[in-house]
């Protein structure tokens, strides 16, 4: 089973490309795909700038229940954002130090059990319309904050064209799947 995991600042594309890389997979015949929908934005607590730790509980355990869920229909999951998600924009809002242990503790508990092959870290592109909602400084620190400190099997993704950043995902998870297939 192989699970694979699009993160970085909104607004980079992850979701677009998500739609899209499933539909390249479907295309070459591939269907042992599921995908887990970005499920911050059924959040129904404050989120981003205003973000608070309910809102980081529910992001996280949905995110958790969201991949489970997947991985049980499906061979292969590739994930519309992580818990690492959870943990970047949390953390760059909330200073409480025992709810960021909390929080980053069942992150780093569901990585151990359940871990990503590889992680997409998608960068901010001149082809992607800026946030409307945020401040282009607020992404800024977001984006600072993914880069920070290391993320093990992170690959990130900084083509500028739309077709190349699928591109080159398709390629790796392919690879990656081709991989585990040799190996079972």
């Amino acid at each position: 089973m192989a699970k694979f995991a699009f993160i970085g600042t909104h607004n980079t594309g992850k979701t677009t490309a998500l739609w899209q890389v499933g539909a390249e997979l479907k295309k070459m015949g591939i269907r042992s795909v599921g995908l887990v929908q970005e499920v911050v934005r059924g959040c129904p607590y404050p989120i981003e700038e205003k973000e608070t730790f309910e809102a980081a509980n529910w992001t996280m355990l949905n995110q958790i229940l969201a991949e489970s869920d997947t991985q049980l229909k499906y061979k292969h999951v590739i994930c519309d954002r992580s818990v690492i998600d959870q943990i970047i924009y949390f953390e760059n809002v909330v200073g409480n130090r025992q709810q960021r242990s909390y929080i980053r503790s069942i992150a780093e508990s569901w990585m151990q059990i359940r871990p990503y092959n590889i992680i997409f870290m998608f960068q901010p592109s001149s082809n992607i319309p800026l946030p409307r909602k945020s401040s282009l400084q607020w992404r800024k620190e977001i984006q600072e904050a993914f880069t920070a400190e290391p993320i093990p099997n992170c690959y990130v993704i900084t083509h500028d064209k739309f077709e190349d950043r699928v591109s080159c995902v398709v390629k790796k998870i392919l690879r990656e799947i081709t991989k585990e297939n040799e190996s079972t």
